[in-house]
């Protein structure tokens, strides 16, 4: 389990806890390569790795940002798409006010990644708002709301996943 809330891991009974800190810049770039392009390295696209270095500068070398963005790149391969997301002003957004350094980071990132999501993805994200923050869930039972909201649809196929959304 991740959090940047150490009291809430003590509370749930997780007493090691690990630290993570920035990663350095090559293994920065290698995992945002392993997401954004199926591989660690850019060898297969070295004119897309200059583009990659300042992603991944503007990503603070973060895991979780360099994820979240190298999903969103994953079925690109176009420098301009990679230009786009690295001058987008997301990155520059006032919105983040006084949250951490870290999380100054990382909302850009999410925020980019947010918007590529289709439609129907972001009613299953703008639904999880009703809950209050720091509100522990399960997930199936999240399933189960979006079934009763009508965001989903079971399937009469056995064994076949219970949405219109492919990730669930």
């Amino acid at each position: 389990m991740t959090s940047r809330k150490e009291q809430l891991l003590k509370m749930l009974g997780f007493d090691n806890l690990d630290h993570l800190e920035t990663l350095p810049s090559e293994d920065a770039l290698s995992l945002f390569a392993l997401h954004a392009l199926g591989v660690d390295n850019f060898d297969s696209h070295l004119t897309l790795r200059p583009t990659g270095k300042h992603i991944v500068e503007k990503c603070g070398h973060l895991p979780l940002a360099l994820k979240a963005i190298g999903r969103l790149l994953r079925t690109q391969t176009d420098e301009e798409k990679w230009d786009e997301v690295l001058n987008s002003k997301i990155w520059d957004s006032k919105s983040v006010g006084d949250l951490s350094a870290d999380w100054k980071v990382i909302f850009p990132a999410l925020m980019l990644s947010y918007h590529e999501l289709s439609a129907n993805l972001k009613r299953l994200f703008a639904y999880c708002s009703l809950f209050p923050k720091d509100f522990l869930f399960d997930k199936k039972e999240l399933v189960l709301l979006w079934l009763a909201e009508g965001f989903l649809y079971k399937s009469n196929a056995a064994n076949s996943p219970l949405t219109r959304t492919p990730w669930l």
